[in-house]
């Protein structure tokens, strides 16, 4: 399983019910035109610093990404899902989060969320 389908298969769980059909393990710079809610994940670190023999971090860009072009529009499905996102992801063991920014792609609006997941080799 690759890691950005293992990260999926993580967070999936923790997004707003709406969110959870629409999970896309690729990169946000590809969404094309939205039919409804999306979220994406890139893949974009491994680290060491810290961590013994044989584990690592893995980091990922996830984007919930509102499908309205009308930003007033996509605000109010923005608010709904973030914070109870961010908050099951402060509440898991498995998933450290870094921080969140509201930024434009495209004609879209969404929020970038910077996980860090640990793995071990076996995980791999």
């Amino acid at each position: 399983m690759s890691a950005r389908q293992r990260a999926a298969d993580l967070i999936t769980p923790m997004l707003p019910e709406t969110w959870r059909g629409r999970v896309t393990a690729q990169t946000v710079e590809s969404i094309g035109t939205l039919s409804a809610p999306s979220v994406f994940i890139s893949f974009t670190s491994i680290t060491h610093e810290g961590m013994p023999a044989g584990a690592m971090i893995d980091s990922f860009d996830v984007v919930l990404l509102s499908d309205h072009t009308d930003y007033a529009k996509a605000e109010d499905a923005l608010d709904e899902a973030i914070r109870p996102f961010v908050r099951a992801l402060d509440a898991s063991p498995l998933v450290a989060w870094a921080g969140a920014d509201k930024k434009k792609y495209g004609d879209y609006l969404g929020w970038l969320v910077v996980i860090q997941i640990p793995v071990n080799a076996h995980q791999e």
